[in-house]
């Protein structure tokens, strides 16, 4: 089964898709530039076997929010959060 959320960092709103099962460790997965969560959608339910997973929509991109500047940099920052809580 696959969760829609939606978190806000720094007044942007970052969307995700999380997986089963919820007390399994966190598994990350980040999408190409010009791409979306979606991009995980094959593979998310084998992972999700063993992991929670979050496919992140990164900004700009998929449901979360399009702001006007998008360095890579800031992409890989915005994951960081995620990534440690």
């Amino acid at each position: 089964m696959v969760d829609l959320h939606a978190v806000d960092a720094e007044g942007i709103r970052f969307a995700h898709r999380a997986s089963e099962p919820p007390e399994a460790p966190p598994l990350v997965l980040s999408h190409a530039r010009g791409e979306d969560a979606a991009d995980w959608d094959v593979v998310a339910p084998v992972l999700a076997r063993s992991r929670r997973v979050h496919a992140l929509d990164l900004r700009g991109h998929g449901r979360s929010d399009r702001p006007r500047d998008c360095p890579p940099q800031l992409m890989r920052d915005d994951e960081l959060p995620l990534r440690n809580g």
